[in-house]
């Protein structure tokens, strides 16, 4: 613990530094983080601090609308990969279990660049002819970045 933190020496009444802040080499994927406080003093254990999830490197995104009407389904949404966050990115889509096609995220969507401080094309709008009855529908978001999964960013139902 380097780092000047003043808000915590004036809220106990100390000097020193305090704070930390660091970078933790991480392959792709979902981790979890646990940050401990070391008793440099002596006696009894080192307190948990702190516990949370970091997704590293896997495209993220969401589908916001499952719709059907007159033997088409439309399914919008959006996704980007944080390794190239600038960059439009594919998504698959599967009814009930079978891949249809990749499609772009060339849909402008400042709603996403604004929550993530990026910019770029991220939304998809897809309208796919479907036969009636009830199906299930997928999207995946389709990695760019270093090697890593595709990531399922939504499903749902719908019947026409």
């Amino acid at each position: 613990a380097a780092v000047a933190r003043r808000d915590v020496n004036t809220a106990f009444g100390i000097s020193g530094s305090h704070g930390f802040d660091f970078l933790i080499d991480s392959p792709p994927g979902r981790h979890t983080v646990s940050i401990f406080g070391i008793n440099i003093a002596g006696g009894s254990g080192n307190p948990l601090l702190g516990r949370g999830e970091v997704t590293v490197g896997l495209p993220i995104g969401r589908i916001d609308e499952i719709t059907g009407s007159a033997g088409r389904v439309r399914v919008r949404g959006w996704a980007y990969d944080p390794d190239e966050p600038g960059t439009e990115i594919k998504v698959a889509i599967y009814r009930d279990g079978i891949g249809l096609a990749w499609y772009p995220t060339g849909v402008q969507r400042n709603d996403v660049n604004t929550a993530y401080g990026i910019t770029g094309r991220h939304g998809f709008d897809v309208s796919i002819p479907t036969a009636a009855g009830r199906h299930t529908f997928a999207a995946y978001a389709i990695n760019v970045g270093p090697a890593a999964p595709h990531m399922l960013i939504g499903s749902g139902s719908v019947s026409l």
